[in-house]
């Protein structure tokens, strides 16, 4: 191991985050050891290591987010020797804020001189769409670790832009018709009062309502909602068979035991996406998450040996496992890897060609990039809380996103 794998060990969350946020982030350097320039999109298929540029939110309300990506990406080249392609990987990270804007000025400070051979992140969507038309002026390839908002795959779309996480169309739909075959043929939805939310509520209720259910109540909670009693009670009046959530973090603990000591925890089955089985809402939510299920494209004790080797190799240096955040960074470094090997090198267009269509083997187990969407097509997995971790109650296969906006798709939240 080289002078990268002693620094990685070495720096720990909070001097990290204190480093980023004192502006200090573009000298933390995981393996940099100083960015000369190169040609359009980094050195094609030169033998010099091999640069990338992270573009993260590492400080305010997402910290733990783009923390979450990086982890997953450090233990990827923890795993490979720190190499892809035969080459060593130098990786610089900086902090984006959640700020488009700050976005742009360290878009410019990552790729001045053509200094990197791809770019990973952002967290944020509007930090994404803000970036997609310099992506295609620059050449430079951007694996996407986070940045789910849908326009992405559609109007946004780019060929110098591939994502390893979501669309909110996936979030909302790919649970929709189990939810109705097996949970609930009338549901209530409650989202976050922002794009995201009214992105993901209007796939469920597209996919629920083509599955042959209904949607008796929808809602949607400014972000940072201490109190849910309104939002509750509404719930019980609309005596849906089952309620799907789409909220995240604190808004998510408080939520779960609000429905808990409200008592429909026991009365009306709860299922959301992937941060209602996440550790760091269910640890804090207690015994409410007991019961509740979730639908995620990545468990931890998902069985196959990618995982395997990922969640022993990210608990010795975390001591946690990871989280879909996490598997997300992880295959931010295991595209590229995939991607380099088969373009042979890191010329664009080779990499363009190879990226539409590559599949991969994920600890999430085998997925491709939709060639039409650069969006993954990915099992997603149903997923109830017990005492213990998550039980694994069911699959759902190749789950993709259409190619464009679907009839009566109307996430304005009208």
């Amino acid at each position: 191991m080289g002078a990268s794998d002693t620094m990685r060990g070495r720096i720990g969350r909070r001097d990290f985050l204190r480093l980023a946020g004192g502006g200090l982030a573009g000298t933390l350097l995981l393996g940099v050891a100083g960015c000369g320039g190169g040609g359009g999109g980094g050195q094609g298929g030169g033998s010099g290591p091999l640069r990338i540029g992270a573009l993260l939110t590492l400080s305010g309300p997402y910290a733990t987010l783009g923390e979450s990506i990086r982890n997953g990406m450090e233990t990827f080249l923890r795993l490979n020797d720190n190499q892809i392609g035969g080459r060593e990987v130098q990786v610089r990270y900086e902090d984006s804020e959640g700020d488009p804007q700050v976005a742009l000025r360290v878009y410019r400070q990552l790729t001045g001189q053509n200094a990197v051979d791809f770019l990973m992140g952002p967290v944020i969507s509007t930090e994404a769409l803000a970036l997609a038309n310099r992506l295609q002026r620059d050449r430079i390839i951007l694996i996407n670790s986070n940045a789910a908002a849908n326009d992405l795959s559609w109007e946004q779309k780019s060929d110098y832009s591939y994502r390893v996480s979501q669309s909110n169309y996936q979030l909302g739909a790919a649970g929709a018709e189990y939810i109705f075959r097996n949970i609930g043929k009338t549901a209530f939805t409650i989202g976050m009062d922002y794009v995201a939310g009214y992105e993901v509520i209007e796939a469920f209720r597209i996919a629920y309502r083509e599955a042959g259910g209904e949607v008796v109540g929808s809602a949607f909670s400014a972000p940072g909602t201490a109190d849910f009693a309104t939002y509750l009670t509404n719930i019980r009046r609309a005596e849906p068979e089952v309620v799907f959530s789409f909220l995240s973090g604190t808004d998510a603990i408080r939520f779960l035991q609000q429905y808990d000591s409200f008592g429909l925890k026991g009365e009306i089955p709860l299922i959301g996406h992937d941060q209602l089985a996440s550790p760091t809402v269910t640890d804090p939510a207690g015994e409410a998450a007991v019961g509740v299920m979730a639908c995620s494209f990545y468990y931890p004790n998902l069985e196959n040996e990618t995982n395997r080797r990922f969640v022993e190799a990210y608990r010795k240096e975390y001591d946690q496992p990871p989280d879909t955040i996490a598997c997300q960074g992880y295959d931010t470094g295991n595209i590229m890897a995939k991607a380099v090997e088969e373009a042979g090198g890191t010329e664009p267009d080779a990499l363009i060609e190879v990226l539409k269509g590559i599949s991969l083997q994920s600890p999430r187990g085998s997925f491709t990039m939709d060639p039409e969407t650069h969006n993954p097509i990915q099992n997603y997995y149903i997923g109830e809380n017990a005492r213990d971790g998550v039980r694994i109650v069911d699959t759902i296969e190749d789950v993709g996103m259409p190619s464009r906006p679907p009839e009566g798709y109307d996430p304005s939240g009208g």
